[in-house]
This record gives structure tokens, C-alpha cells and sequence, in this order.
């Protein structure tokens, strides 16, 4: 499995006017300057609090690049309820590559336990008495919760630098002025998640579930945020020490080592013998394909009718529009449905891709472009044709048509 999950890790470093009383008519006053709205008091004391790299890893201007998943590891140490089952300490290893794809390792001497999650539902697992990793259903919903906080944690607040996410940053710094907890979005897991902020950091302390009495129970804890990433900039804070209060037992983690900058395909997160993910336009609520991309780095396969467009822009407005760009050229598509057919319609049937989407950023630069050939050739494939990048999402969602290097 290991080769198929190889990971590429990498580092990356007013002008005024003066006028003399005069009986000529006045000059009009200079119009002012446009003032920026104040951030939200959160934002920037949660920046503060995680050292002075976290400006170049989460916030805007930062490098254009996939490498921006999670690698770390330490120790954990389970307490379970069950009567007579003894504690038990582990090595344990995260991978970390969206708040859905997630590879959970713990080593014993020889013995390794693996609990995958491949994206919502898609849960496996694998013991030392499993030849190949097994369906994990039963625990998908515990693991999706766990990656979703990890994800939250470990980047905020990165979640609300966002330009969509203006408004969810200013509710969030008043709660944690009032020194109330923030709601959590129903898809952070099973039941009604509330997060606490540390009030002189800004920074994520606990997780709370409230129960269908109103009664609050504690999910999670974090603390100790002195865990440093050497950023080129200056150090990136991470929490070391994580408590986990589950059903069935208390699980302390404490993290010796973290990369912030890694990167993993999507298979590093499913079995072999799992088939090929495939790529999917998803539409908004209100039928628009215009959307907030999920992070993913993928290998699928992609299959769409489209025809080109003599302008940008399209006479539906729910259109999902293409740029297909090579070093020389750009021509906008339009994707079709399925069964379209006519004059103009062209089609694209499995073409293996990698998939790049994140809604860190808003567009692809030429530095970018080059990484992701890098990246593609690293993992033994040559890029063929142009590159494809979605025009109407809001963030960046990526296709780089690949093969398999002979």
C-alpha cells in the first residue's frame, strides 16, 4: 500500500490641495480616501497567537501551491471504559489532506492499526489480523468528526480569512468577546458541536456537544500551543497536546512533530483496490454551479461533452465554464449535459487528471502551474494538453490531464 501512497512533502519556505481665499469659485474637496473595513478583533489576535509564519502558510498572498496538508505524529495514550480492559499507549501518525480525507496509524512494537478515511462515508480499516484493508462503516462518522476538527484546529483561523467568510468572522469575534462559544456547522459531525475560544489568545480550547436536554458534554480539549513549525517567516504554533472524550474510551495525544506543508493524493486515504474517484460538478442550492470548493488533491477521471466559446462568458448563468490554458493560448468552454449532441459538441471520455481544488485561492499563476507538473512527474506522470481551471467557483478548482509514464 505504501507505494501506492507515496507522499510528496514539501517546505516552502493623500494629496491635499492648499487654496488662498479668492473670490473665484471654490474648488470642490478632494474626494477621500476609500478606508478598508477593520478586521474582526478575532482574526487578529488569533493571527498573533500562532506565531509570525502564520502569514505566509494561511492568509492571502501566500504561495499559490497543493502543499498544504498535515503530516505528524507523538503519542497516544487510550483509557477505556469497558471494565477490565487495561490502558494502552501507542506511536501514533496522522495524515491530514481536507476535514474529510484522514489516515489514522498506531504502532505497537510490530503491530500497526490503520483507520482510513477516504471522504464522507468512505471509511476502512485495517488491523494486523487483515490481509487488505475492510470496510469501516460503523466508525465513519467519529472519523469524519475527528478530521473535520483536526482540520479546524490545526489551520484556524484560517477558515474565516476567506472573502466569503467576512460575516461568519465577525459573528464568531463577537461570541468570543461576549466569551460565549461559537456553533459549529452541522457537517463537523454527529449532533451539535459548540467551540470555545481561549479569550486572551483567540485560539480554539474545547469542544463542546450539547444533548437533546440543552446539557453540554466535552468532546475535545486542546492546549499547550507551543508545537513549532519553522516557517521562512518565523515559527508556526500548533497545539501539542489533544483530549479526545469518546463513548467508548478517553484518548490523550501528544504531539511531538508536525509539517504543515505536506502533500498526499488522495489515494494515500483509500485501499488498491478502491475504485478511481471521478470528477463531479456540483451545483449550489440554487442550481448554480457556482460554489465554495471542497480542498482535495486527487487523481480521477474525468469524463464531459463541452464546446467552446467565442467570449467568457455564456447565456446561462448557471453555465460551468472551463479555461483550458497552455503557454500560448486560452479558450473558454462550456460543459454540456451528458447526452448533449450538436453542431460544436465535443467530447472528453476518462481522461485520467489530476484534481486540484482549495478555496484558499482565487486563481493559478504560472509558479503554480509549474508545481503541479513538478508534482505530476514525481508521482510518475507527464502532463498532456492544457490545463483546465473552472471559472465560477469561488476559490480555485483545477483539472491537469496526465499518463502514466511508460
Amino acid at each position: 500500500m505504501k507505494a501506492r501512497t507515496a507522499l510528496l512533502a514539501l517546505v516552502l519556505m493623500s494629496n491635499g490641495i492648499a487654496c488662498s481665499e479668492s473670490k473665484q469659485e471654490a474648488l470642490p474637496p478632494a474626494p477621500r480616501e476609500t478606508q478598508q473595513p477593520l478586521e474582526p478583533e478575532l482574526l487578529l489576535r488569533a493571527r498573533a497567537s500562532r506565531g509570525a509564519g502564520y502569514a505566509e502558510r494561511y492568509q492571502a498572498g501566500s504561495q499559490i501551491s497543493p502543499a498544504r496538508h498535515y503530516l505528524f505524529s507523538g503519542i497516544a495514550h487510550f483509557v477505556f471504559h469497558e471494565e477490565g480492559k487495561k490502558p494502552g499507549t501507542f506511536d501514533f501518525e496522522v495524515a491530514l489532506a481536507s476535514p474529510s480525507l484522514q489516515r489514522y496509524q498506531l504502532t505497537l512494537d510490530l503491530w500497526k492499526n490503520w483507520f482510513l478515511l477516504g471522504g464522507p462515508g468512505d471509511s476502512w480499516l485495517k488491523t494486523p489480523n487483515d490481509s487488505a484493508p475492510r470496510p469501516n462503516s460503523a466508525g465513519a462518522e467519529e472519523l469524519e468528526e475527528d478530521a473535520a476538527l483536526r482540520w479546524l484546529i490545526l489551520g484556524f483561523p484560517a477558515s474565516l480569512e476567506r472573502a466569503h467568510a467576512r460575516n461568519q468572522a465577525e459573528q464568531w469575534s463577537e461570541l468570543w468577546k461576549k466569551r460565549e462559544p461559537v456553533p459549529l456547522a452541522a457537517d463537523f459531525g454527529r449532533g451539535d458541536l459548540q467551540l470555545w475560544l481561549e479569550p486572551s489568545t483567540g485560539l480554539p480550547k474545547r469542544v463542546e456537544r450539547r444533548g437533546e436536554n440543552g446539557r453540554a458534554s466535552v468532546l475535545l480539549t486542546v492546549q499547550d500551543w507551543t508545537l513549532s513549525y519553522p516557517g521562512s517567516q518565523g515559527e508556526r504554533l500548533y497545539p501539542r497536546q489533544w483530549n479526545w472524550q469518546r463513548k467508548d474510551w478517553v484518548l490523550e495525544e501528544k504531539l511531538a512533530q508536525i509539517e504543515d506543508c505536506a502533500l498526499f493524493l488522495d489515494t494515500a486515504f483509500r485501499p488498491v483496490e478502491a475504485p478511481m474517484s471521478q470528477y463531479q460538478v456540483w451545483r449550489g442550492a440554487d442550481g448554480s454551479t457556482q460554489r465554495v470548493p471542497d480542498e482535495r488533491f486527487a487523481l480521477v477521471a474525468h469524463s464531459m461533452r463541452y464546446r467552446a466559446l467565442s467570449e467568457k462568458s455564456a447565456a446561462d448563468n448557471s453555465a460551468c465554464i472551463w479555461e483550458f490554458r497552455n503557454a500560448t493560448e486560452r479558450q473558454f468552454v462550456e460543459q454540456l449535459e451528458d447526452d448533449a449532441e450538436g453542431e460544436g459538441v465535443e467530447v472528453i471520455a476518462n481522461q485520467l487528471c489530476l484534481l486540484w481544488s482549495t478555496p484558499q485561492f482565487q486563481s493559478l499563476n504560472n509558479e503554480a502551474e509549474a508545481w503541479l507538473s513538478e508534482i505530476a512527474a514525481q508521482n510518475g506522470f507527464e502532463t498532456i494538453g492544457p490545463i483546465w481551471v473552472r471559472t465560477e467557483v469561488v476559490g480555485l478548482e483545477v483539472l491537469v490531464p496526465v499518463r502514466k509514464r511508460d
